[in-house]
């Protein structure tokens, strides 16, 4: 009997904790929350703790926070008529904050990342053509930088609730016998710059070796000139010499006399020039 009467206030327990722990909610850092009341929008929740009616509303979270979304292998065509397969795509997004856009996610699309998708699916194949058929395939590997930034710019113009924050081209490829060809190409051309580079380089060797040379003969004919002074110049000085000498002599004709006689020893000659009286003075 008091089983029975148990049972009701169990039921009524069950049901008080039901109401109490679905009249509250919370919504975290980075997301807001739309509430439905029976399926309708009624409101927007910001972070932080919210009450709401047990049984008939319903919270259904949207993240803030930044989101990415990958695509794969898409085909383009470049200016060329090459075949360009992307392999990986990357588009970086972020819900708009406002009331309005996180209702527009949850109401249109049911989530961010379908709103992303939906958004711009095909927007990525078509940007991909128009980006791609502006490069022929040589230029679509040189400037794959220039080709990243264009098709960014045409994929983040969009209009909606989200934003995209970036669009990336991860990595694409050209057919296989058109990369074997360029790289024999560029292979070619780095053999080329090696040679130009080595050409550069004996004339630059040649150059100074020549400056070098030229540099010795300057340096051995100033030598030789400078030999060349000093002997003309010591001539010179001889003959001056000589020349004053014989000048001497000339207007003093007793000098040589002289001479002998301030060198003689004062020891009487013993040689005789024949035919001469007078003795032949052995002056040094």
């Amino acid at each position: 009997m008091n089983l029975f009467k148990l049972i009701p206030a169990a039921i009524v327990g069950l049901l008080a904790l039901s109401v109490a722990g679905g009249s509250f909610y919370t919504v975290d850092e980075g997301e807001k929350s739309v509430i439905t009341r029976n399926g309708a929008v009624v409101g927007v929740a910001e972070a932080g703790f919210h009450w709401k009616m047990p049984f008939m509303d319903t919270t259904h979270p949207v993240s803030l926070r930044d989101g990415m979304i990958p695509f794969e292998n898409i085909e383009a065509y470049t200016s060329d008529g090459q075949t360009a397969t992307v392999h990986a795509i990357s588009i970086s997004y972020r819900v708009k904050p406002t009331n309005e856009d996180v209702t527009e996610v949850y109401t249109r699309y049911g989530s961010p990342e379908n709103a992303v998708s939906q958004m711009v699916s095909r927007r990525v194949g078509e940007s991909l053509e128009t980006v791609f058929g502006q490069f022929n395939a040589d230029n679509a590997i040189k400037r794959r930088a220039d080709l990243g930034i264009e098709f960014a710019k045409r994929i983040k113009n969009v209009d909606g609730p989200v934003e995209i924050l970036a669009a990336q081209i991860e990595n694409f490829s050209l057919p296989k016998s058109y990369e074997d060809n360029i790289e024999a190409k560029m292979t070619q051309e780095v053999e080329v710059k090696k040679l130009e580079e080595k050409e550069k380089q004996a004339t630059v060797s040649n150059r100074i070796a020549v400056a070098n040379a030229e540099a010795a003969a300057a340096a051995q004919l100033k030598q030789a000139n400078a030999v060349a002074e000093a002997t003309r110049i010591q001539g010179k000085a001889v003959a001056d010499a000589i020349r004053e000498k014989n000048e001497a002599i000339k207007e003093s004709p007793n000098l040589v006399e002289l001479v002998k006689a301030e060198r003689w020893d004062g020891k009487l000659p013993q040689t005789f020039v024949p035919g001469s009286s007078v003795p032949f003075l052995n002056i040094k």
